[in-house]
């Protein structure tokens, strides 16, 4: 592990559980001044190698080493990077000692004899305040690289951890003084002590510092954050490669990274590392000149003064950093030649696109990640706290403004250059206000550091540059693109994007902006492009006053209507998991194709591709969404269509969840514009909608009257699976109506029709309800069977609702069976899916049967507040429970009521009024999550 891939804002997730006994149990962590102690094993990468499968085990028990160690001396291990230890002590002293206790024992213990384990340490001290479980502060880094600059088995300690020990070194410890040297990221030099002790080795060679000869590397002003694995990656790559090109959109951290690779690999070059800078060089030949100049190599007579570089090179043994090469690629390629007649030499590039040769390793870099899985802070947010705090040493990093950290960090994708910008700003704006104004970010962030080059003081400056650079075709392809609000595939960009004389041509100019790192390629694990957010907000600035703007995002909606037709005919199918993830993929490109049609007024169309996203979003629970674009949609106006009655049937399923007297009116309408244009399969589906919205109120008379209609149009249209439907309809209208024998009878034809006719889709639907009703008639065992086989057919579906609704249903089935533990697995799957999805309906319903697992296990308070809970729940979304539910609802309350007896009063309102709050500990959602769940249930 290579400690100067540290950062100065350190964060790390907890050990695993497996391996708990590695890190000292977290109390109280020091603050103030602290002394921080890092460990790092020597020669890592190629220990790990020779140890093989058994390195885990010994990496592990190193760190049971180092943290025994540290607890002897009161200090505790806060964190792991790779093969690191980080540990705090409130005492320098202690930091001492505890180093000298982990250097014997790391060297008595008996490691394999082909990896034998040598640590390095280092020892600073300084202020620091914890952060969690962790540290924000500049001394972690520090101490990193403190250690980063020992050898195996030694202990360097800062000058500024000598001033804290106050002249009280522990007994048998001594320190001797190495001098000054410059460590990495930090501009003044540092004295660093060696530890000594009669038990440590004495001899080492010198620290591992930037010499301050040998090299024209600039000294950073800043610390190197993030970015560990590709550091160590390109530093064992420039072994293999005589060139390495880091490649990637402005912006992106690529100087930066290059800078940092070349002060670690300095001393393994005789003559040194040496960075030519190509931004401000206009042509070939100026830069042939800048080289040589760089290199001291004055023209030979008779010779061009590429082949006098060249000449004069071949006997050096360095390290090159050509530095900004993409608007002089071929004079770069010619530079990195005349610097490889030494065959011991590297080229080290940083670029927007490649130079295409023959011995190039390319590394493209992506931006910082803004979040990670453990729930840390990620390197993009580190990033801009330690730069915000330097612009503003006061700043408060509160809930408040952790959120804003993230808010802001997915803005900007992570760009460090528009991180470090946007940081600037912290000085006249709170973090929320920032988060807030970087809608226009272009425009925000600008005011970079004086001494950065023009083209990196503004966001805009730096996407500038890589814009002029692209051909006009190119230009043109790239200002397109900006159409979609996500990101595509290649056959979206050659339907929406191409010229309609030259749709070929956009694959080669699409390629080129990827090479040109204008756009992005595969980095969510499929074969798509997208642009990173900034890029596109300056795409579509031009794109605003381009002749064919409007073309493009009709284009657009002619795309997005094709997309959702195909998918709607295939979501009950076998095809439909796939068609959901489709659609799922697209939602954001879906949703700009229906503004792009209400902005150009394109009712006919606009209406039509609403209607076929309905069954999409029925699907998805997104009931609240699909109602809001359902109105817009009808809002257009239009005369009687096809298209218009599809939206109003549509628009009338979706608002089938908000009560049966809101739909009604819309499905009479689409019904009698159906009839009035003569279309049966319109008529077929407003009926079929009809017969569920009043069956919903208990109006079985007019729900059979619907199904006479509906059965007799399906018959005369020969539709068969119409009439399959109309009979499911009947059966789930004899299921309401108590009839349970008949809808059981009903229910079991319709099962075996559907799966002879591999209707997946209606199979499921059909097992789902068969099994309420065999609960109804005392048959859990086979309704435990029956719902699980379903729920198995939804998931292989995508079909995430009815998931949910399986889910609850397989559960009241084996809560019969008292099966509690599995019961309440699938509740809280089936609520947590609701709370994702917006399902609201189902969200109550899954607490309330929690509630009933809780009072089965002999928990009546967490029943009672759960049950309570739920009333809030279905108060707030205007929701009435079914005959079923209410009867387990009344039941709950006598219970509860007779084992806790009045309590259960005082007990239930408060627990009412905090519905949201005990939903997501019914769930086992983080807090985080509540003000989510809220809006998703009003939704």
């Amino acid at each position: 592990m290579n400690l100067e891939k540290a950062s100065g804002v350190f964060s790390t997730a907890p050990a695993p559980a497996r391996h708990a006994a590695v890190m000292t149990p977290i109390r109280s962590l020091p603050r103030g001044l602290v002394s921080f102690v890092m460990t790092d094993i020597e020669g890592s990468t190629e220990l790990l190698r020779r140890l093989g499968n058994d390195s885990a085990r010994w990496v592990m028990r190193h760190r049971e080493l180092v943290a025994l160690s540290v607890s002897r001396h009161d200090g505790q291990v806060f964190g792991h990077e790779g093969d690191a230890c980080f540990c705090a002590f409130a005492d320098a002293g202690a930091a001492l000692a505890a180093s000298l206790d982990i250097q014997r024992d790391i060297e008595a213990e008996p490691w394999p004899p082909q990896a034998r384990i040598r640590l390095r340490i280092g020892v600073h001290a300084g202020e620091a305040q914890p952060y969690g479980d962790n540290y924000i502060a500049m001394a972690v880094h520090q101490a990193a690289r403190v250690a980063a600059a020992s050898h195996g088995g030694q202990v360097l300690v800062s000058a500024d951890t000598v001033a804290a020990l106050g002249g009280a070194l522990p007994p048998g410890l001594a320190l001797r003084d190495l001098g000054e040297f410059r460590l990495k990221d930090f501009p003044e030099s540092q004295r660093l002590h060696q530890l000594t002790h009669v038990e440590l080795r004495a001899d080492f060679p010198p620290p591992r510092g930037l010499s301050a000869s040998r090299h024209n590397l600039p000294r950073p002003g800043t610390s190197f954050i993030g970015r560990s694995d590709e550091r160590a990656s390109v530093g064992l790559w420039l072994r293999e490669y005589p060139i390495v090109s880091l490649v990637g959109a402005g912006g992106v951290g690529k100087t930066r990274l290059a800078l940092e690779l070349a002060g670690d690999v300095l001393p393994h070059y005789a003559d040194g590392a040496w960075l030519l800078e190509l931004a401000g060089v206009g042509d070939a030949d100026a830069a042939v000149r800048v080289a040589s100049s760089l290199f001291g190599v004055a023209e030979q007579a008779g010779q061009s003064a590429l082949d006098s570089l060249a000449e004069a090179l071949a006997g050096r043994h360095l390290l090159l950093l050509l530095d900004n090469c993409e608007h002089l690629l071929d004079a770069a390629g010619a530079i990195a030649a005349a610097v490889l007649r030494n065959p011991a030499s590297r080229v080290l590039v940083t670029s927007r696109e490649p130079l295409r040769l023959s011995q190039e390793k390319v590394v493209r870099l992506v931006p910082l990640a803004t979040q990670t899985e453990s729930g840390e802070l990620s390197d993009a947010a580190r990033l801009f706290i330690e730069r915000a705090q330097m612009h503003q040493p006061t700043l408060r990093l509160d809930s408040a403004a952790l959120q804003a950290v993230g808010e802001i960090c997915r803005r900007l994708d992570g760009m460090p250059l528009a991180l470090e910008l946007a940081a600037g700003r912290a000085r006249a704006l709170s973090l929320p206000e920032l988060a807030a104004r970087l809608r226009d970010r272009l425009a925000l962030l600008s005011g970079g550091a004086r001494d950065l080059s023009a083209r990196h003081q503004t966001l805009r400056a730096t996407v500038e540059w890589s814009y002029e650079l692209l051909s006009s075709a190119e230009r043109r392809l790239f200002e397109r693109l900006s159409v979609f609000a996500d990101g595509w595939d290649l056959s979206a960009a050659e339907q929406v994007c191409g010229d309609c004389e030259d749709d070929a041509g956009v694959l080669d100019r699409l390629v080129a902006l990827v090479d040109k790192s204008m756009v992005s390629y595969g980095e969510q694990s499929q074969a798509r492009y997208h642009l990173l957010e900034t890029l596109r907000e300056f795409a579509q600035e031009k794109q605003r006053s381009a002749p064919d703007a409007e073309t493009v995002e009709h284009r657009l909606l002619d795309w997005a209507i094709e997309l959702a037709e195909s998918a709607a005919a295939q979501l009950s199918s076998g095809s439909g998991p796939g068609w959901m993830a489709r659609l799922l993929l697209e939602q954001n490109n879906l949703r700009a194709a229906l503004e792009a049609g209400y902005r150009h007024q394109l009712t006919e169309r606009t209406q039509r591709l609403t209607a076929a996203l309905a069954p999409f979003w029925i699907r998805r629970g997104r009931l609240r969404e699909g109602q809001l674009w359902a109105q817009r949609a009808l809002a257009l106006g239009g005369l009687p269509s096809v298209d218009r009655a599809a939206l109003l049937i549509g628009y009338g399923r979706l608002l089938r969840g908000s009560g049966a007297g809101r739909s009604e009116p819309v499905l009479h309408e689409a019904l009698a514009m159906a009839r009035r244009l003569g279309e049966v399969p319109l008529q077929l589906e407003a009926l079929k909608q009809l017969v569920t919205s009043v069956r919903d109120r208990g109006d079985y008379g007019a729900a059979e009257d619907f199904m006479t209609e509906q059965y007799r149009l399906a018959q005369g249209s020969g539709d068969v699976y119409r009439s399959f439907v109309v009979r499911t309809e009947l059966a789930t209208l004899d299921l309401q109506r108590g009839r349970y024998d008949e809808a059981a009878t009903r229910l079991r034809a319709c099962l075996l029709e559907a799966a002879a006719n591999d209707w997946r889709w209606d199979q499921a639907r059909m097992g789902n309800n068969l099994a309420i009703v065999l609960m109804e008639l005392g048959r859990a065992d086979e309704a435990a069977r029956l719902g699980a086989e379903a729920l198995l057919i939804f998931r292989e579906l995508g079909a995430t609702e009815a998931v949910a609704h399986g889910a609850s249903t397989t559960g009241m089935a084996l809560l019969r069976q008292h099966q509690l533990e599995a019961a309440r697995a699938l509740f809280i799957e089936s609520g947590r899916i609701a709370v994702d999805v917006g399902a609201s309906r189902v969200v109550p319903e899954a607490l309330e049967r929690l509630a009933a697992v809780e009072a089965a296990s002999g928990l009546p308070a967490s029943a009672a507040r759960y049950a309570a809970a739920a009333d809030a729940l279905y108060a707030e979304m205007g929701y009435e429970r079914e005959l079923a539910d209410r009867q387990l609802r009344e039941g709950l309350q006598r219970e509860v009521e007779a084992r806790l007896g009045a309590a259960v009063t005082e007990l239930q309102d408060r627990a009412r009024a905090q519905a949201r709050q005990v939903l997501n500990e019914a769930l086992g959602l983080a807090n985080s999550t509540a003000s989510r769940s809220l809006s998703l249930a009003r939704g």
